[in-house]
């Protein structure tokens, strides 16, 4: 049995999700708002937070961030739960996975093993590969990404990093738009040809919406614009690994 809390608006998706876990024998509190499930989580420690992607009282990766600063063992799955009626959920967006109640489930089962903190310390680290031109970007991802846990391996541009891609075989790739040899988009569109469960997370200066389109069109995970909040990127990366072992 595990300790779930499922944070969603609607009542009754909350509700659905809630029942159909409560028959597998999980413990499970719902809430409707972010706050007042913090305080549950600071509480209660639970494994799982099923965290809807938009919320009426706290930004999701806010959320997530506190909940990860305080128990960073617990499993945050950050989605779209879309309801079994017509109406009930949202719709999926850049970054987010929508997922049914009775998908939510079956995702709860794959995930559940032990704790962060209780694995051995020499457990596989979650792969990430890193593109950008620029030296300084690739030294702040690779520290930072290091520092939260990840195995990282970085690259200058679309050809060094689509070697690194089929070496290393990464969960995420954080990749540039505009870089000599190979741009982003080319890159982008040879790394889904050669493993399209591979996750990549666009990181650029280019806030063209048009650019963000075609990226999302050849299956962009999510598009961060620089500059942006570091612990925003730690919850793409953290979500989308997440969802790696789904």
């Amino acid at each position: 049995m595990s300790k779930i809390l499922v944070v969603h608006p609607d009542a009754g998706v909350a509700k659905q999700v809630s029942s159909l876990l409560a028959k597998k024998g999980h413990d499970v509190q719902a809430f409707q708002e972010g706050r007042p499930a913090l305080e549950a989580f600071l509480r209660a420690k639970p494994e799982f937070v099923l965290l809807n992607d938009v919320l009426p009282d706290i930004a999701d990766h806010a959320l997530f961030s506190k909940m990860i600063a305080a128990d960073p063992g617990a499993k945050i799955l950050v989605l779209s739960l879309v309801g079994e009626e017509p109406g009930q959920g949202g719709s999926s967006s850049f970054g987010i996975r929508s997922f049914r109640p009775d998908e939510v489930v079956t995702a709860v089962e794959k995930l559940r093993a032990p704790r962060a903190a209780q694995r051995p310390a020499d457990a596989a680290k979650p792969r990430v590969v890193a593109i950008d031109d620029d030296p300084a970007v690739i030294e702040l991802l690779g520290s930072v990404l290091a520092l939260s846990g990840y195995d990282v391996a970085c690259a200058e541009n679309g050809q060094k990093g689509l070697e690194l891609v089929r070496k290393n075989k990464p969960q995420l790739v954080l990749l540039d738009v505009s870089m000599p040899v190979m741009d982003g988009v080319e890159t982008l569109k040879r790394i889904r040809e050669f493993d399209p469960r591979v996750g990549v997370v666009m990181v650029t200066g280019n806030s063209s919406l048009d650019m963000m389109e075609q990226c999302r069109a050849y299956g962009a995970f999510d598009y961060l614009v620089k500059p942006f909040s570091m612990d925003y990127l730690l919850f793409c990366v953290y979500s989308r690994t997440l969802l790696a072992a789904i």
